[in-house]
């Protein structure tokens, strides 16, 4: 359900379709990284066109942030 993902400074956003199960799946991964990475920010938005996750952290978690770019394109 991915419309789009793109790295921005010190993170990535990913565009979903919007929907509630996507909402919920969506929140459900925000609620699990969190508890194993506090590290990073989560925002999820909800722009005219679907729903906007951010994903956010310091320099040092860059590793991080580009192992969820790695799963996507997978």
């Amino acid at each position: 359900h991915i419309i789009e993902s793109r790295t921005v400074e010190g993170g990535l956003e990913l565009h979903f379709t919007e929907s509630p199960e996507v909402r919920s799946d969506v929140e459900l991964f925000i609620s699990l990284e969190r508890e194993c990475c506090g590290f990073l920010t989560f925002s999820l938005t909800q722009p005219v066109d679907g729903l906007k996750l951010t994903i956010e952290g310091p320099p040092e978690a860059a590793a991080v942030v580009e192992s969820f770019i790695q799963q996507l394109q997978n």
